[in-house]
């Protein structure tokens, strides 16, 4: 029963992992990542690093929490929900990232033209996944933790 429990969060734990060895792949391959971002009057340079940590974060973030809720709550979260939420958390973070990498040799090759496109698929649809994943774990976690109170009240 425990194992049951816990496979969530080590398949979280698991695609922290892949996402570190996806940077390591990256920085080995070499090309050109950097992101140029302009806000404002303000200018900022993202390096590609810099989103392979934050899914390794996100994904070591889930892990955590689902590990500690399964800890806490006597009355396990639903594996079905835990596993679209796995799905929608992990496949947006790494869409994005390996569309970040894609960014500027799309740039530097003239096709300008092509940007709006490649934002909204690449990088706005996968967001709105991922936000829908956080949703998902939100609503997973409240319902788990109603059905705990019932069955103890």
């Amino acid at each position: 029963m425990s194992e049951n429990r816990m496979r969530t969060a080590r398949l979280f734990a698991l695609a922290a992992a892949g996402f570190v060895l996806l940077g390591i792949f990256f920085n080995v391959k070499g090309t050109k990542s950097d992101v140029d971002v302009f806000v404002l009057d303000g200018y900022f340079l993202l390096y590609h690093d810099t989103f392979i940590w934050i899914a390794v974060v996100t994904c070591g973030v889930f892990a955590l929490l689902y590990f500690t809720s399964a800890r806490w709550l006597r009355t396990p979260l639903n594996k079905g929900l835990s596993l679209a939420n796995l799905v929608l958390i992990v496949v947006p973070l790494a869409l994005i990232t390996w569309s970040l990498r894609g960014l500027n040799p799309l740039l530097e090759r003239g096709h300008e033209s092509r940007l709006e496109t490649f934002l909204l698929f690449n990088i706005f649809i996968p967001t709105i996944g991922f936000l829908l994943g956080c949703l998902l774990f939100a609503v997973n976690f409240c319902w788990t933790l109603i059905r705990g109170l019932r069955a103890r009240g």
